[in-house]
């Protein structure tokens, strides 16, 4: 095969990895697979706005510490836990593979920054904690546990 002219070129512009656009991608992650356990209710409630506006970058807004990472678990791993003990990080844990971010509970209105202290994302680089709960099957497609079902009425 003959070949005409000069050789196709184009141009590739290449950005640095940035941890923190990858941490907010897993909190947008745990963020949607909150919502089809929980709905709307929980998804809009106040708690959770500091997540909506970073992940429509707004504002500047910088998140606490939600996440971290288990070089024990498998890449396939997914799990929700409604984490119960310590009484004081009672959360909603989001594990996608190797990356685990905590959620404040339905009802909970302490604010994520709150719940940072508590689970010691500000404490030390490295603190070790022992999490009881149990775990929810992942969700297959939306539940919304918490909003009300819908009400069908007969066409007259």
């Amino acid at each position: 095969m003959a070949r005409t002219g000069a050789d196709p070129a184009f141009t590739a512009t290449f950005t640095t990895y940035s941890a923190e656009r990858a941490r907010l991608s897993w909190i947008r992650a745990a963020y949607l697979s909150a919502f089809a356990l929980f709905g709307w209710r929980y998804i809009l409630s106040p708690t959770l706005q500091p997540i909506r506006d970073a992940l429509a970058e707004r504002g500047g807004n910088r998140l606490p510490p939600l996440s971290f990472s288990s070089s024990g678990w498998n890449d396939d791993r997914r799990e929700l836990w409604i984490v119960r003990e310590p009484t004081d990080c009672q959360s909603l844990l989001s594990v996608w593979g190797r990356e685990g971010i905590f959620l404040p509970l339905p009802f909970d209105n302490r604010g994520l920054g709150n719940l940072s202290r508590r689970l010691g994302g500000e404490a030390a680089a490295q603190v070790n904690f022992t999490f009881k709960g149990g775990t929810r099957s992942w969700p297959i497609g939306p539940e919304h546990g918490l909003d009300p079902p819908p009400v069908f009425k007969a066409a007259a």
